[in-house]
């Protein structure tokens, strides 16, 4: 199906208090009200066969979808262009799992079985081109590097006293790293991901096949490991490391169902003289960890689900004309729809979230419910740095995701500000604005048809406070989106460097003595993918990061009033000078970090 949704018409900012025809504006605002409803009480079908099965998806989404929020031509066609290369992979794929001379293997059975080695992942990129981490990605290197700059650059901590992770077994930890944790904590720069608080409830999947007889139904049973990286930061590195580096020091893997972990170093992958992969299957173990949490909680649940009462309620209590309807419109464009599409064709039984995620659906979705529960305004992006311990440079001098970022911010912040002081420029401009006092009071709201958005106050008070909420939402529909989404096929396509499941117990593996070379190769070779599920994750990933509508401070001719057309102007010269420097940047990185250029950031989450 083909959509139509027109370019929006340039319209000239007006405050509802200022409107010369106030009864004509609140009639058509009555008219949009009506198409967009808000609900928390949605039912999710999760069982194929027995489609009464349901679950609660209590977060606020759009009850029904209007017509001027889907996809234009330009959009449908210009991804859909992009995805030729990515279906014809796929074909090709198909050809050659039935192929007895194919590196895949010669039975039916070839697609739900594991590839030979791992060198036969990479001989699934055909139509596509193969992701540079195909390289490197085995390396401790590349491992660390990808927490300050990869698809999750956002959850990397210090590791303090006081941030220990409380499932962190330091005892195990000291007599490993030759020292305790106060010591630890105080003479390294220590830093570390842990994410077992979001996938502690997460139940194992499964895969069930449909095969003809006389196989009949195939389970292929998935893993959920729920592991606890730490790194250390080192004051040494080759030429592209100046600063020094990040190094991977330990992993903490859970060995069995009553809270016991294991945990590994990298001195690991050689014992007794061997060469041994524990450590190289530790990471992976990680890995999966990352990826779960980066799909359903950071990408699904923060980047998409929490914004979308943005996207119902900006139409619904603002007109077209108000000032803040026509700054945020762009940043909001397709985020309902495209919701809505991820719900209809990712998030369903036998969907792709529940064939290649680790948990089952239920438990999933759990997570990004979740994530859309607890998301707040008012953690900015300084913020979160500060949070996690992470905006001192001299601490840690190296992290592209933090230092594009507060550039990117820092931009945003400064048109939005100039932007909106064009019409408030009064606190009675603010307080006498029914419409923005509408719109945060329906935010902020707790009912069934309420925002439910977390640090939104009931009324807004001063253009500051104004300032401040507006910067917080474009930079996440924007930059914030895009710095998760876009690196998906470069660092997840190539399925061994960010495994979606393992498709082997890790806990009982891990947790065994004297596991000899041979008893290792053959599990990590039952641990990775099935070819099918690799496939599909290059496609999957490949169509969520190949196609961009347009980028940030593309606005087109919105904006009529000839003061906002200039703080446009004005916003798009600072975006280029912050593209200069981070391509400069990035000629002297360890690995580039396009993410964050202006040029590849979106305007909004619409992909």
């Amino acid at each position: 199906m083909i959509f139509i949704n027109l370019p929006i018409p340039a319209a000239k900012g007006v405050l509802p208090q200022k409107d010369k025809t106030p009864q004509k504006r609140a009639a058509k605002l009555l008219k949009t009200q009506a198409l967009y409803t808000l609900t928390s009480s949605f039912q999710l079908p999760i069982d194929v066969e027995n489609p009464d099965v349901t679950m609660d998806i209590d977060i606020p989404l759009l009850s029904k979808m209007p017509a001027s929020e889907a996809f234009n031509d330009e959009y449908v066609v210009g991804r859909g262009v992009k995805t030729v290369p990515m279906v014809t992979n796929q074909a090709f794929i198909t050809k050659i799992t039935k192929n007895p001379f194919a590196p895949f293997g010669a039975t039916p059975m070839a697609p739900f079985e594991p590839p030979f080695g791992l060198a036969d992942y990479q001989s699934q990129f055909i139509q596509l081109e193969t992701p540079a981490v195909v390289k490197n990605w085995m390396t401790d290197a590349r491992f660390a590097e990808q927490r300050l700059c990869g698809v999750n650059p956002g959850a990397i901590k210090k590791l303090t006293l006081d941030t220990l992770p409380p499932t962190l077994d330091t005892e195990q930890l000291e007599s490993k790293l030759g020292n305790d944790m106060a010591t630890l904590t105080t003479t390294r720069q220590l830093y570390f991901v842990d994410h077992t608080d979001i996938l502690k409830d997460v139940q194992n999947g499964t895969v069930t096949i449909p095969l003809p007889e006389p196989i009949g139904d195939l389970p292929i049973n998935k893993f959920l490991p729920k592991a606890i990286a730490l790194f250390e930061w080192v004051n040494e590195g080759d030429i592209r490391q100046k600063a020094g580096k990040l190094v991977p020091v330990a992993i903490q893997v859970d060995i069995d169902d009553n809270g016991a972990s294991g945990i590994f170093v990298p001195e690991d992958d050689s014992w007794n003289g061997q060469d041994n992969f524990l450590w190289t299957i530790a990471k992976m173990c990680f890995s999966i960890t990352d990826a779960n949490a980066h799909e359903m909680h950071t990408h699904l649940g923060i980047h998409h689900f929490a914004q979308e009462a943005f996207g119902a309620v900006t139409p619904r209590q603002l007109a077209t004309n108000h000032p803040l309807f026509l700054l945020l419109k762009p940043h909001l464009r397709f985020l309902v729809f495209n919701n809505s599409q991820g719900m209809e064709k990712l998030v369903q039984a036998s969907g792709p979230v529940d064939i290649l995620l680790a948990g089952n659906l239920e438990s999933s979705m759990n997570i990004a419910i979740n994530a859309t529960k607890t998301w707040s305004l008012t953690k900015t992006f300084e913020d979160d740095l500060i949070s996690r311990g992470v905006n001192d440079k001299t601490e840690l001098p190296h992290y592209p995701y933090r230092d594009d970022g507060k550039l990117i911010w820092q931009a945003i912040h400064d048109f939005v500000e100039e932007y909106l002081n064009l019409y408030y420029l009064s606190a009675a401009d603010i307080s006498g604005d029914i419409e923005l006092q509408a719109w945060a009071a329906e935010l902020a709201s707790t009912s069934d048809s309420g925002g439910r958005i977390n640090g939104m106050p009931t009324q807004v008070d001063t253009v500051t406070q104004l300032i401040d909420i507006a910067t917080m939402i474009i930079f996440t529909n924007s930059a914030g989106h895009s710095a998760v989404n876009y690196p998906q096929y470069p660092y997840m396509g190539f399925s061994p460097n960010m495994p979606l499941a393992a498709y082997a117990d890790h806990r009982a593996f891990m947790g065994a003595k004297n596991r000899d070379v041979g008893q290792q190769m053959a599990f990590l070779q039952g641990f990775l993918p099935r070819q099918f599920t690799a496939a599909l994750q290059i496609g999957i990933t490949n169509a969520l990061s190949a196609y961009h509508f347009d980028e940030l401070g593309d606005y087109g001719d919105i904006f009529g009033d000839v003061q906002a057309k200039q703080a446009v102007y004005k916003f798009g010269q600072a975006l280029q000078d912050i593209e200069q420097r981070i391509q400069a940047r990035n000629r002297g990185r360890f690995v580039p970090y396009p993410y964050l250029k202006p040029s590849e950031i979106l305007n909004s989450a619409s992909i």
